[in-house]
């Protein structure tokens, strides 16, 4: 489903250490992406599904606000009109 790996850096803020969580999840089609911004659709499910594991394992905390997200759009195949 996903490459959510803590990063190699940790920032230190005023209060706690915290890792950093990039989480890659592959190439997806333009409508999946715009539908997550939307708010909607499967992709979205995965992002949840994800963050809920990453609570789960402990890898992030429970009140943990920031969540970044990493989707590369599909590239379209070669289309030849003639």
């Amino acid at each position: 489903m996903s490459d959510a790996k803590p990063a190699s850096a940790t920032k230190t803020t005023g209060q706690a250490q915290s890792a950093t969580v990039v989480a890659d999840l592959g190439s997806r089609s333009k409508k999946s992406i715009k539908k997550l911004r939307q708010g909607d659709g499967r992709l979205l499910e995965d992002v949840h599904k994800l963050v809920n594991q990453l609570k789960a394992d402990h890898t992030v905390a429970e009140g943990a606000q920031a969540v970044i997200v990493v989707v590369k759009e599909k590239r379209r195949g070669n289309r030849f009109f003639l």
